[in-house]
């Protein structure tokens, strides 16, 4: 039996309608369990939860493979960004969007039912196929803190296919960028501009001859540097005593 397309979507449909924003997953998981149940898939949960101060760990399934090969493993996020409550999402033709309003959350729920429908078609058909390890992790969004806490001594692939990106059909990603965010305070002395000036030390002067050293833009091959926010200032007669970089 080949991919059913009407299956496929209603998958989606369902669970991008279901608010699983970081660390907040745990209702839409109980949803996939139940799925994967119905496939024939036993899962668990490992305890990632308590590592991250959230309500769901990330979900561990299996399906033995039917010819000798190494284990594959499939990977989808099962947290979205916000605003993603009352989504409404909308079908045209082959698009489904929101209405504009919130998220879709397609990233990553069009991940984990991608994944969904292929164990169904491989269930069904008695596709040749080695043994799979599916994992649907939490809070990819704030920093993969549900990949970090994975618990991998309960897995054996070696191999990841990671159903996450928005590039075109029969693309594969094999890096991605990452960041990291870093606030610095500067710290200076407030004075009265006009009476006496040299009482203060202007944190912005400082800062701005330390942002002046520094290599932004692009370091090497695989990193670059930005200053993006730079805050500070009560008022035009007040010697600064505070900056934030970012």
């Amino acid at each position: 039996m080949p991919v059913q397309r009407k299956r496929l979507l209603d998958d989606l449909l369902e669970l991008i309608r279901i608010p699983s924003p970081s660390l907040h997953e745990v209702h839409v998981a109980s949803v996939i369990r139940t799925k994967l149940q119905e496939i024939g898939l036993k899962s668990e949960v490992d305890d990632a939860a308590q590592a991250i101060g959230g309500e769901q760990g990330n979900i561990i399934a299996r399906l033995p493979g039917n010819v000798d090969s190494p284990t594959l493993m499939l990977n989808a996020h099962m947290d979205t960004v916000t605003p993603c409550e009352n989504v409404n999402p909308i079908v045209e033709g082959d698009c489904v969007r929101s209405d504009g309003s919130t998220i879709l959350g397609s990233d990553d729920k069009a991940g984990v039912c991608i994944i969904l429908e292929l164990l169904r078609v491989l269930s069904e058909d008695g596709v040749m196929h080695g043994p799979l390890e599916i994992v649907f992790t939490v809070a990819e969004e704030i920093g993969l803190l549900g990949a970090q806490h994975l618990d991998y001594e309960r897995l054996s692939a070696r191999v990841a296919f990671v159903f996450d990106g928005g590039v075109p059909i029969n693309r594969v990603v094999i890096a991605a960028p990452s960041q990291k965010n870093i606030k610095v305070l500067v710290h200076g002395r407030a004075a009265h501009a006009g009476v006496a000036p040299e009482k203060g030390i202007n944190a912005i002067v400082l800062a701005s001859r330390a942002i002046a050293k520094m290599k932004l833009g692009r370091i090497d091959e695989e990193t670059t540097a930005n200053i993006g926010i730079v805050r500070s200032g009560r008022a035009t007669n007040i010697v600064p005593d505070l900056v934030e970089v970012q």
